[in-house]
């Protein structure tokens, strides 16, 4: 009988080796698959490789890699192909791979050995495949390169930006008084751009001496209190001793103990903005004395228009005295003898100079007064509107006009500048009436809503305005020059066709702003015009 015993402990010894060495391949921290045939069989995959691949044992083992992930055929099936068919080994670094997994990225990165596997006969019959992931230190690496090539971008743009602005960009090393200073800075000082080891002596030996106790003050102000330092001074330049006005600003920075430890900023020449500054100044205090002497001239003027205004309203009372008192004698003595149209005549020419005596007693009180608040009463504008159309009633019976009129509102208003108003918008409408035809003057009045008073931002919420409308059938005139009509002697008509000054309308737009209104038009060539006047019906102040 033959003695195997020897034989069975090799045996052993040898499936013990095996099963321990499929278990540290199971155990190992690396990826190692083993492919079989050329279909690429799966015959070996430890845990890591289960891990990264997120499948089962159950799903690979046995199976052809390619029908269990379809989706590496692209970047691993040629590869391996290779490998099979040449017996080459081959290595990839970084290489990426596509997987249908649920983490947070499809895509993984490894470093791959792919090495064929020989039987006893040096016949390759499959590969083993050993790697590891590097998925985290790729993409780590790649946002430090994508941060890098943004900070290299951006630091590209910023000296484009400071070189065009002219900026010049420092840093000031406190321990060693090193700086270093961009070219456009060493040209701001008169340094050569290719100047080296320039230091803080340097810096400050060019400032102006005037302005260099402020410059050092309010560096120790800035590190002392932590802020940003902000300066303008003179300097003259190392080359040619020029003077030239700086602004610079900076800030300190501190180690973890709070020791200042840097000193960086910016400078530019703002020697052309100081002089134009400078220059402006001048200009604008001669400019001031200009008007406060032209001013005093104007005050002058005013105290001997007030003067005349006094004098002549008092001069023309009298003579208007005696007219209404010979007119009224005339009448009450010659009763009996004259008939009733000279008595109407008598009895407008009192009227009339009954009329024109209030209206300079009225600029008598204007002229005394200096605010037009003192002068705002509460006016009838249909005593108004009823005065201004007994002076126009001559010229009325001639164009045999027809005045349509609604009823007028009492609003807080300056009584003589009212009369001037509509005195000057029915004047407008008669005299640019069409030739031939009658003029047609409608005046309408309505009060405004709340939401209507809301489109005009400078108007009070809070009040009630009325709108006065005077519509005619004139010439008219094209909307384009609907803001340019109201401009002082601003005419759109020839002066030989249509008299006047030009002023009547300016005239009308500021005594509406006077009363905190507002005044516009509409019109058409040949289809007339309306004017609408808006006003507070009481009084409102300006702060």
């Amino acid at each position: 009988m033959e003695d195997i015993t020897e034989q069975v402990h090799s045996d052993n010894k040898i499936k013990e080796s095996e099963t321990q060495f499929r278990n540290l391949i199971l155990q190992a921290p690396v990826l190692i698959c083993t492919f079989i045939g050329p279909s690429f069989i799966v015959e070996t995959i430890n845990n890591t490789a289960l891990e990264i691949w997120e499948k089962s044992y159950e799903e690979i083992i046995n199976k052809p890699l390619f029908e269990v992930s379809p989706e590496l055929e692209d970047g691993l099936k040629k590869i391996l192909k290779d490998v099979y068919t040449t017996g080459e080994p081959f290595i990839s670094t970084e290489i990426s791979v596509q997987f249908n997994r649920t983490r947070e990225s499809d895509t993984a990165y490894f470093n791959l050995v792919y090495q064929p596997m020989r039987d006893l006969n040096n016949k390759i019959y499959g590969i083993i495949l050993i790697g590891t992931e590097v998925t985290v230190a790729v993409n780590a690496r790649k946002q430090i390169e994508a941060s890098e090539r943004k900070q290299k971008k951006l630091a590209t743009q910023l000296k484009l930006a400071t070189d065009s602005a002219k900026v010049g960009i420092w840093s000031l090393d406190l321990a060693t008084s090193k700086l270093e200073w961009s070219n456009i800075h060493k040209k701001l000082w008169g340094y050569d751009e290719h100047s080296e080891n320039l230091t803080y002596e340097d810096w400050h030996k060019v400032i102006v001496p005037e302005d260099k106790e402020l410059a050092f003050r309010r560096l120790e102000e800035a590190k002392v209190n932590r802020c940003v330092y902000e300066l303008e001074y003179r300097i003259n330049r190392a080359n040619d001793w020029a003077m030239v006005w700086i602004k610079s600003t900076g800030h300190y920075q501190y180690d973890k103990f709070g020791v200042a430890l840097m000193l960086t900023g910016i400078s530019i020449d703002i020697t052309e903005q100081k002089s134009f500054t400078e220059e402006l100044e001048t200009k604008v205090k001669e400019r001031t004395e200009e008007l406060q002497n032209l001013n005093e001239g104007l005050n002058q003027t005013n105290r001997q228009l007030d003067q005349f205004a006094h004098v002549a309203s008092h001069d023309l009372q009298e003579p208007l005295r005696k007219i209404i008192t010979f007119s009224m004698r005339l009448r009450d003595m010659h009763k009996e003898e004259v008939n009733t149209e000279v008595t109407s005549y008598l009895k407008k020419i009192e009227s009339a100079s009954s009329r024109m005596s209030t209206l300079i007693h009225d600029l008598l009180n204007y002229s005394r007064l200096l605010q037009h608040e003192k002068l705002f009463v509460q006016t009838n504008l249909n005593e108004t509107l009823k005065n201004v159309l007994n002076d126009f009633e001559l010229l009325i019976q001639e164009q045999k006009a027809q005045i349509k009129c609604d009823e007028m509102p009492i609003i807080d208003a300056i009584p003589l500048q009212m009369n001037q108003l509509f005195y000057n918008l029915i004047s407008n409408a008669l005299k640019f009436s069409k030739i031939n035809v009658p003029p047609v003057i409608t005046i309408t009045s309505r009060t405004l809503s709340a939401a209507e008073i809301q489109k005009y931002p400078a108007f009070n919420p809070h009040a009630s305005y009325v709108e006065i409308t005077f519509k005619d059938n004139g010439i008219g005139f094209e909307q384009q020059y609907a803001k340019q009509i109201f401009t002082t002697f601003q005419r759109l008509h020839n002066k030989e066709a249509f008299t006047g000054t030009g002023i009547g309308l300016a005239l009308v737009k500021k005594i509406v702003e006077n009363h905190y209104g507002e005044v516009f038009t509409e019109s058409q060539e040949n289809k007339g015009a309306e004017f609408h006047v808006i006003l507070p019906i009481k009084t409102i102040s300006i702060e």
